[in-house]
């Protein structure tokens, strides 16, 4: 039975090291900044689940996938605007709605974080996974956004 549970773990464990392969530019340096709108970076450093990427919406239009280790950028007209996060149905309790208010000419960072745990259960080993976004500080998003790799966004300007 010991073997059993080792074996599962096993098997759970590069499941969850299974990620997306997407392939972009490393990070090199910001984006222009404009007078007519922010600028707002969305980032993703590796956090579970892996295999699974949600996509972002602002103001109900959808704006990009989120992969493990990318990020994307887009301006956005100054003002509150709905964000959220869409994940896979399977996932829907890590869906997430919020508002983010901007200003004009400056720059935002949103950090899409998370985790998984794996704890002993009646019938073997159970998973528990979270999902937040977070504005983090310039420093912060600069230093981070650095491991990650560029994706093409669908709206790169939203009014």
């Amino acid at each position: 039975m010991h073997f059993h549970r080792v074996l599962l773990l096993i098997g759970t464990m590069l499941l969850a090291s299974c990620t997306t392969l997407h392939s972009g530019e490393s990070f090199k340096e910001p984006a222009a900044t404009r007078s007519d709108a922010a600028l707002v970076y969305v980032y993703r450093k590796g956090i579970p689940p892996l295999w699974r990427d949600p996509t972002l919406l602002i103001d109900d239009r959808e704006v990009s996938e989120i992969k493990n280790k990318s990020f994307t950028y887009f301006y956005l007209a100054e003002g509150t605007h709905k964000i959220a996060t869409k994940w896979a149905i399977d996932l829907f309790p890590l869906n997430m709605n919020g508002t983010l208010d901007v200003k004009n000419g400056e720059v935002y960072y949103l950090r899409l974080g998370g985790g998984m745990m794996f704890f002993p259960g009646v019938h073997g080993l159970s998973t528990s996974v979270s999902s937040n976004l977070s504005q983090v500080s310039a420093d912060a998003g600069m230093s981070e956004i650095k491991e990650c790799m560029y994706i093409e966004n669908q709206v790169p300007a939203i009014r």
